[in-house]
């Protein structure tokens, strides 16, 4: 479900301002897309399906925002993540091994899908 609150671009990476939610019918989300300068109006399902056909470039996609984790290695293998760098200094084992940095960017995250 789409929610007005979060950020979207196209799966071929346009731009989208989301309007509406609430809208009548097969496509009851309402927005526009950067089409080289231009918003062009365009209305989509509620799962942010442009047409019902799979894979329309013009589908929705979430923008995620970059995210920072911190990671600390213990000698038996157990891993425990922090989003903090001052949380993952202060949990550490007394058998603690390394603390990771990690970056996450949108390209990092999993899409699972039942095709």
């Amino acid at each position: 479900m789409i929610d007005m609150k979060k950020k979207y671009r196209t799966k071929d990476g346009r731009e989208v301002r989301i309007y509406a939610t609430d809208g009548v019918g097969h496509y009851p989300v309402h927005g526009a897309v950067n089409n080289e300068g231009d918003w062009v109006s365009v209305n989509w399902s509620e799962a942010g399906q442009f047409r019902r056909r799979a894979h329309n470039p013009t589908d929705l996609v979430e923008v995620v925002e970059p995210k920072t984790v911190w990671i600390n290695l213990d000698e038996d293998g157990f891993v425990k993540v922090f989003e903090q760098k001052d949380c993952a200094a202060k949990n550490k084992s007394y058998d603690h091994l390394c603390t990771y940095k990690i970056e996450l960017t949108e390209d990092d995250i999993v899409e699972l899908s039942d095709e």
